[in-house]
C-alpha cells in the first residue's frame, strides 16, 4: 500500500480511518489476503489503532533517510 495522508487542518476527525477502511474493505472484495506497508515513526500509531500489527522493530530505512515500521494487516 502506498503512503497517503490527510491535510493538517482534517486530521483528528477520522477521516483518515474512514480512508484506509475503504481500502481494506476494497481490497478484501477483491480477494487480497493481507496488506502490508512500511509506516513511518509518527504514523505508526495510526496504523495500530487500525488493526495494523509490526513484523518486527522500528528500523532505519536508508534510501528515505527515516526511520520506519514494516507492517501488516490481514484480511
Amino acid at each position: 500500500m502506498a503512503a497517503f495522508a490527510v491535510k493538517k487542518d482534517f486530521q483528528k476527525q477520522g477521516l483518515g480511518s474512514r480512508l484506509l477502511k475503504y481500502a481494506i474493505d476494497d481490497l478484501r472484495n477483491r480477494g487480497y489476503k493481507q496488506i502490508k506497508t512500511n509506516a513511518r515513526t509518527s504514523a505508526h500509531g495510526f496504523y495500530l489503532k487500525n488493526g495494523f500489527k509490526d513484523l518486527g522493530p522500528r528500523y532505519h530505512n536508508s534510501r528515505l533517510g527515516i526511520d520506519d515500521y514494516s507492517m501488516v494487516y490481514v484480511l
